[in-house]
């Protein structure tokens, strides 16, 4: 599904770039070929790694926000 709207450019960065990445993520054998798994494989990782580094930007955001109240609360004398 998310493999067939890629290009095939994009293809071959997935697999090229996080097939090694890939191999440590634990993933049920979606079908036969080892062709396609590789390419599920690369995507699925893809997703992993891409997931992980929006959940890294939030957590950041948060820290910002979490600090600026911080800061307003000790201005304004509450511990």
């Amino acid at each position: 599904m998310f493999v067939e709207s890629m290009k095939s450019d994009e293809k071959m960065f997935c697999s090229s770039k996080y097939i090694k990445l890939g191999e440590k993520v634990k993933m049920e054998k979606i079908s036969k070929t080892a062709e396609t798994d590789k390419t599920q494989l690369a995507v699925k990782t893809y997703q992993i790694i891409h997931f992980k580094q929006i959940k890294k930007e939030r957590n950041k955001r948060m820290n910002i926000r979490a600090i600026s109240t911080l800061k307003t609360k000790k201005k304004k004398g509450f511990s």
